[in-house]
């Protein structure tokens, strides 16, 4: 059960890479390779090389990763793809380069996954800030009032949490079968939403098997400049709408609610 780290960098990320990678060092259970993969950001050059392979080195050791640097745009979507599409292993775990794990990540993750018929597996998490402070701990049972038990629940849950735009998992926190992330790749027309999107495709219309982990695996950061920013944006109401709008047209049926009204600016 080999095990690939897809981790998304964009520019200046730096600061908080060599946290990310000595999460997945110190992980319980080996992480047999690790693959970072840079967006440069629209119209600036990518950080250099050498400042990433430097803090890589420093963090993983020599020879134990590899680069991949984009040299447009392309999104947090293409990112993922084209980490899943160079990665060799058997299993992949997703995340951020501000992101990191707890060190039973993998191993909890890899029990999970060794249940029968399980393809994807995702946990709890902490929300902590730019300087690892606790904001507070993310139990999706507690925050969604179901046990995650069944695909109805599941679905019931999404419904309702997708009507506001409610999210109850973190990217940071999925393991599943490389070949499921080839099977049925992120959308790289997306630009948010692209996780949300993925996880209730791969469950309500692929059908796939999914074990939820009620334990905090992974630490999602909120930066200062993200914290400060209101998630009811032109941008972001637009990119809902088109979720919804293609969840229900795979479902065959309007089981999302689209929001109405104009585009708050």
């Amino acid at each position: 059960m080999g095990v690939t780290i897809v981790v998304t960098y964009r520019k200046n990320k730096y600061r908080f890479l060599g946290e990310c990678l000595d999460s997945i060092r110190k992980q319980t259970q080996k992480v047999d390779e690790v693959i970072i993969v840079e967006d440069c950001l629209a119209g600036e050059e990518c950080d250099p090389y050498r400042i990433i392979s430097q803090i890589c080195d420093e963090h993983l050791g020599v020879g134990l990763y590899l680069i991949q640097q984009e040299k447009e745009q392309i999104g947090k979507a293409a990112q993922i793809n084209r980490g899943v599409e160079l990665a060799t292993q058997e299993y992949v775990g997703i995340c951020s380069a501000d992101d990191y794990y707890e060190p039973a990540m993998v191993e909890e993750s890899m029990k999970a996954l060794a249940e029968p018929g399980a393809e994807v597996s995702w946990s709890n998490y902490n929300v902590v800030d730019d300087m690892r402070t606790l904001m507070y701990a993310y139990d999706a049972v507690e925050r969604a009032e179901c046990e995650f038990k069944s695909d109805q629940e599941f679905l019931d849950k999404a419904t309702e949490w997708g009507a506001t735009h409610g999210m109850f998992s973190c990217l940071a926190t999925w393991f599943a079968k490389r070949q499921l992330f080839l099977d049925v790749p992120f959308d790289e027309e997306l630009k948010l939403n692209e996780d949300l999107e993925w996880l209730l495709r791969v469950v309500l219309v692929d059908r796939r098997q999914f074990v939820y982990i009620r334990q905090v695996l992974a630490n999602y950061r909120i930066s200062s400049a993200q914290a400060s920013t209101s998630l009811s944006n032109k941008r972001l109401q637009l990119h809902n709408r088109y979720t919804w709008a293609k969840l229900n047209m795979l479902l065959g049926k309007n089981v999302f609610t689209e929001p109405k009204g104009p585009i708050e600016p």
